[in-house]
C-alpha cells in the first residue's frame, strides 16, 4: 500500500523485481515499483525500491523413467540392488547424478517387485534444488538359494532284482543365519546286481524354521554300498547208493530251489 500521496489523490502501483538468489530455499526479494496515473499524475511522485521481501523457493521436483532392479539368490533380507533411470524435468542443460536404492516387497524367492528411493547429487546442477520421490514395481526375481550337503549314506542289501537304494541324508550347508530345514534322501543303485554299488541320490527339502520354497538342493552320486547275493534255499536233494569202493564220493540229485526272485 502507498503512503504519501496527497490529499485524496490515488495512484496504480505495480511491482518487479528478483530473489537474492536463483536456489531452493529460503529467498529474499528487491521491489521495483511503476507508478500509473490514477486520480493523481504518476510523474508527480517518485517510489524507491524495496527489500527483504522473504519467500521460499522451493525445490524442484522431477520424474525418473527406467530404474531396474537387480534379481539375486535368496539371502533373507528385503535388501535389493537396483539401477537407477534416466531423469526427466531439469532446467535448460542442467545434470545431476541419481543413486538408488531399495527394498523388495518380500525376502522370500519368488517373483518380487522392489520400491526405490532416490538420492541426488551435484551435476552441472545443485542437488538441493530439486526432489525426486521414490518409484515402486520394480520387477525382478529372487532364486532360490542353493545349498549342499555332506556326509550322506547308503545302506547295503541283498539282491532283490531292483536298483532302490535307501539312503540317509547328510548335513546341509548354505543355509541363512540360524536358518533350518528337513531332508530325505532317496535314490538308486548304479545296478541291480550283487557287488560293491554306488548309488545316486536325490532330496526333498521340507520346511524348518526356514523355508523349502527358498532353497534348492542338487542330487548327489557315489555313495558306495554293497548288493549282497540273495541266499537260497534248496529242498529234495537225493543221493543214489551204489556198491562199496573204498571212497566217500556219493552221487547227488539236486532238489529244488527256493528264494529265487520272480
Amino acid at each position: 500500500t502507498l503512503s504519501g500521496l496527497l490529499g485524496s489523490e490515488t495512484l496504480n502501483v505495480a511491482a518487479t523485481g528478483s530473489f537474492d538468489s536463483a536456489n531452493a530455499g529460503n529467498r529474499t526479494a528487491s521491489a521495483t515499483y511503476t507508478l500509473s496515473d490514477g486520480t493523481g499524475l504518476a510523474s508527480n511522485y517518485t517510489l524507491a525500491g524495496t527489500t527483504g521481501h522473504a519467500s521460499t523457493i522451493t525445490p524442484r521436483a522431477l520424474s525418473i523413467s527406467g530404474t531396474t532392479a537387480t534379481g539375486r539368490s535368496y539371502d533373507g533380507t528385503t535388501a535389493a540392488t537396483l539401477t537407477a533411470g534416466t531423469l526427466s524435468g531439469l532446467l535448460g542443460s542442467e545434470t545431476l547424478n541419481v543413486a538408488a536404492s531399495g527394498t523388495f516387497d518380500s525376502a522370500n524367492a519368488g517373483n518380487r517387485t522392489a520400491s526405490a528411493s532416490y538420492t541426488l547429487s551435484n551435476g552441472s546442477g545443485l542437488a538441493s534444488n530439486y526432489t525426486l520421490a521414490g518409484t515402486t514395481g520394480h520387477a525382478a526375481t529372487i532364486a532360490p538359494r542353493a545349498l549342499g550337503i555332506s556326509g550322506t549314506t547308503a545302506t547295503g542289501r541283498s539282491y532283490d532284482g531292483t536298483t532302490a537304494a535307501t539312503l540317509t541324508a547328510g548335513t546341509l550347508s548354505g543355509l541363512v543365519g540360524s536358518e533350518t530345514l528337513n531332508v530325505a534322501a532317496n535314490g538308486s543303485f548304479d545296478s541291480a546286481n550283487a557287488g560293491n554299488r554306488t548309488a545316486s541320490a536325490t532330496y526333498t527339502l521340507s520346511d524348518g524354521t526356514g523355508l523349502a520354497s527358498n532353497y534348492t538342493l542338487a542330487g548327489t552320486t557315489g555313495h558306495t554300498a554293497t548288493i549282497t547275493p540273495l541266499a537260497l534255499s534248496i529242498s529234495g536233494t537225493t543221493a543214489a547208493g551204489r556198491s562199496y569202493d573204498g571212497t566217500t564220493a556219493a552221487t547227488l540229485t539236486a532238489g529244488t530251489l527256493s528264494g529265487l526272485l520272480g
